[in-house]
C-alpha cells in the first residue's frame, strides 16, 4: 500500500506541476481527477470491503496419512476487492502451530485435531489506497483420525475373551444375549418368538453379563507426535478387537484438562471418544499407569515402539 501512495503523489505532484505550467481548464481537470481519486476509490469499494468474508474448505474429518489441500475462499457482495490474510493452523494435543497458503498439502502425517484460523485479514480499496481490518474469517477444524497400530495380544486378554459372558442370573436386561431352547421356569417374556416361528420350537432370548470385572483401557495422552499416533492407534486397534468379541469396555486418559473416562459399546462411541481425546490438550506431567482401576481386566497403552 505504501509503493501506491508513493506513486500517486508523485502522479499528483507531477499534475500541479503540469496545471502551473499550462494553466488550462485540462490541466484543471486532470488535477481535479488525480486529486479526488483515493477518495471515490475508496467510496466505491466500501461496499465490498464491509462484506467481505475469508472462508477454506477445512472442517473435514481425514484419515491419517490422506493427500488433501487447502482451498481459500473470499466471498463479497460486489466484485472481490484485493485483500491479504493469514491461515494457521494449531494441533490442539501438542499446541503446534503453523501458516498454510492455498494449495497447501495439510499435515496428515500426525493424528490430531487442528484448529484453523484467520489471522491478520485486511482488505483494501479497488486502487490499494486504504485498508480495513476483516473480522470475518471462519473458524473451522480438521480432525486426521490415527491408523490402527497392531499389537501383541497378551495371554490375559486371550482368556477373557474366551469367557468374557455368562448368562445373567434372574435374567432381565443386558447387552449381550444368547439364543437357547425354553426350560421350564424361563419366563414368556424371554421367548423370542419370530425365532420360534421359524424353527418350530421355544426358543428363548438369555441376558449375558461379563463374567469377569470391568474391562478398562488407560493411556496417559503425552509425549511427541510419533508416541501418540503409537498410542492412539494403539487405542483404536485394541478397542477394535474387544468390540468385534462383543466386549464393552471403558477408556481413562489423562490429559490436559485431567482425567478424561468414556464408556465404549460400539464402533460409532470408540470413534466418538478417540475424536474427544484428539481435540484435548496433552497433559505435562502424571500417569495413570499405577492407578488401581479394581476388580477387571486392564490393559495401559503405552508409546514406546516394542511394547506388547
Amino acid at each position: 500500500m505504501a509503493k501506491r501512495w508513493v506513486c500517486y503523489l508523485a502522479a499528483l505532484l507531477g499534475c500541479l506541476a503540469f496545471f502551473a505550467a499550462y494553466q488550462g481548464w485540462l490541466a484543471w481537470v486532470i488535477l481535479q481527477a488525480v486529486l479526488w481519486l483515493p477518495g471515490l476509490s475508496l467510496l466505491v469499494s466500501l461496499p465490498a470491503m464491509l462484506s467481505c468474508r475469508f472462508g477454506s474448505n477445512c472442517g473435514r474429518i481425514l484419515s491419517q496419512g490422506e493427500q488433501w489441500q487447502i482451498e481459500i475462499t473470499s466471498k463479497s457482495w460486489w466484485p472481490l476487492p484485493p485483500c491479504k490474510f493469514t491461515l494457521e493452523a494449531e494441533k490442539v494435543l501438542t499446541g503446534e502451530a503453523w501458516q498454510l497458503s492455498p494449495g497447501d498439502r495439510f499435515p496428515t502425517d500426525h493424528a490430531g485435531y487442528y484448529l484453523c484460523r484467520f489471522h491478520k485479514c485486511r482488505v483494501y480499496d479497488y486502487l490499494g489506497f486504504f485498508g480495513i481490518r476483516c473480522i470475518r474469517g471462519e473458524q473451522t477444524g480438521v480432525l486426521v483420525r490415527p491408523a490402527p497400530v497392531p499389537m501383541e495380544i497378551s495371554r490375559s486378554l486371550q482368556n477373557r475373551v474366551s469367557c468374557a459372558w455368562r448368562p445373567k442370573p434372574g435374567g432381565g436386561f443386558g447387552e449381550n444375549h444368547e439364543l437357547r431352547l425354553y426350560r421350564p421356569g424361563d419366563g414368556m417374556n424371554q421367548v423370542h418368538w419370530k425365532l420360534t416361528a421359524k424353527v418350530g420350537k421355544l426358543m428363548v432370548r438369555q441376558s449375558m453379563e461379563p463374567a469377569m470385572g470391568e474391562t478398562v483401557l488407560s493411556l496417559d495422552v503425552t509425549g511427541d507426535d510419533t508416541q501418540l499416533d503409537r498410542k492412539f492407534g494403539r487405542l483404536l486397534f485394541l478397542g477394535q478387537y474387544l468390540l468385534h468379541r462383543e466386549i464393552a469396555f471403558s477408556i481413562h486418559a489423562l490429559t490436559g484438562e485431567g482425567v478424561f473416562t468414556a464408556q465404549v459399546f460400539d464402533q460409532d462411541s470408540l470413534l466418538q471418544q478417540i475424536d474427544k481425546l484428539l481435540a484435548m490438550p496433552a497433559a505435562r506431567e502424571g500417569s495413570l499407569a499405577d492407578k488401581d482401576f479394581g476388580r477387571g481386566w486392564r490393559c495401559h497403552i503405552g508409546g514406546e515402539p516394542d511394547e506388547a
